[in-house]
């Protein structure tokens, strides 16, 4: 059987950036749910990703940072800064990427402008 995809490996270099929102089709569940998605920020560089695999225990995010989650998927502008992170990462291949269902009443255009086909796995993940 042949496929279309190429190989997807970790890159070799660790990165950093800061987990700066969440995706809102996950809005409302609480944050220390496995497999929730948040959005990172790349330092030194202009790339946003999403990601599904951080560990649940790596930060404890109050609730109130997803409270907007209809209308923005960005953390409010007070959080930004406060979840910094070091890491490696792979893109995800299409059988990994993750799709949640998303209520029509969840405005999407922003968070989809951002990471779309941008969704990765993250390894050797630590607080920055």
């Amino acid at each position: 059987m042949l496929s279309c995809e190429s190989p997807k490996e970790i890159s070799d270099n660790y990165v950093e950036g800061r987990i700066i929102g969440f995706d809102p089709c996950n809005g409302g569940s609480d944050a220390a749910v496995e497999g929730r998605g948040f959005v990172i920020a790349l330092n030194n560089s202009s790339d946003t990703l999403v990601t599904y695999n951080l560990p649940v225990n790596l930060f404890t995010f109050p609730k109130e940072l997803f409270s907007g989650y209809l209308g923005s998927f960005l953390f409010p502008d007070t959080a930004r800064n406060s979840y910094k992170i070091r890491f490696q990462y792979r893109y995800s291949s299409d059988s990994e990427k993750v799709h949640p269902i998303c209520s029509g009443m969840i405005y999407l255009a922003d968070y989809n402008k951002y990471v779309r086909d941008r969704q990765i796995v993250v390894e050797n993940v630590s607080k920055n």
